[in-house]
């Protein structure tokens, strides 16, 4: 049987560090949802607004995790503190996804590069299944025009070419679609579920309307049928149950 959540935009939880605005689609901290508990190894989808020269530390996993993020605006350098770094941006032709396996031990610094204009991103804290690679932080491009009309698998278990390893049978995609457009996503897994989330624009799916930052997480299906009901960009990320 098929069941549904949907979360809608308005109700995600803000918080700010005045360096950074975050929106939270799940429970973290002092802000708590029963209903809003993550999505199986899905444990966060923060939604993030660097202000125009803003830096500071990111938040700690407090156990081991596959951080995911999707540089969506303006260019960001992330540091670990006191070693390596990488800078990530997006551009109207590309925008750069990067995986991280943290950890409690491990802290990172985020710095917003421009002193005009914000940087956005998503970011997504996913429960490995093995903690092996201990430490890691990899980057990869993502051409907007292999998205248009059809998917874009940027993360999956194996790592393969042009594509962002996650340590978990866990999926990530993008597609950006016109009005009208659609694709079928095809799950991997018989126990995983789907959680998609509407950057811009508006899309139906699962036969659900669903508005820009709303999101829908579906089991118990084979695959999901996504439509654009306007220009819209959405995030699908496949995980176990």
């Amino acid at each position: 049987m098929v069941h549904k959540l949907i979360h809608r935009a308005e109700g995600r939880e803000g918080s700010e560090q005045g360096w950074l605005r975050l929106y939270h689609s799940f429970s973290k901290a002092d802000f708590t949802n029963p209903q809003m508990v993550g999505f199986g190894a899905l444990r966060r989808l923060d939604d993030g607004v660097l202000e125009a020269g803003g830096s500071g530390r990111e938040a700690r996993p407090g156990a081991p995790m596959d951080v995911l993020e999707v540089q969506l605006y303006g260019q960001v350098e992330h540091r670990v503190e006191g070693g390596a770094h990488l800078v990530v941006s997006a551009t109207p032709e590309s925008n750069d996804a990067t995986v991280r396996y943290a950890g409690p031990a491990t802290a990172y610094l985020d710095k917003n590069t421009s002193h005009a204009d914000r940087a956005e991103h998503l970011q997504l804290w996913i429960e490995p299944q093995v903690d092996l690679p201990r430490h890691a932080h990899h980057k990869i491009a993502l051409r907007r025009a292999d998205r248009h009309n059809r998917l874009q698998i940027f993360a999956g278990p194996e790592g393969e070419k042009g594509q962002l390893r996650l340590r978990r049978e866990a999926y990530a995609s993008l597609a950006s679609l016109d009005a009208g457009a659609q694709v079928r996503y095809p799950l991997h897994g018989t126990g995983n579920g789907v959680y998609v989330f509407v950057i811009d624009g508006g899309a139906t799916v699962a036969d659900e309307q669903l508005s820009r930052r709303d999101a829908i997480g579906i089991t118990g299906a084979a695959y999901i049928d996504v439509v654009g009901r306007s220009r819209t960009e959405v995030l699908l990320i496949e995980v176990p149950m």
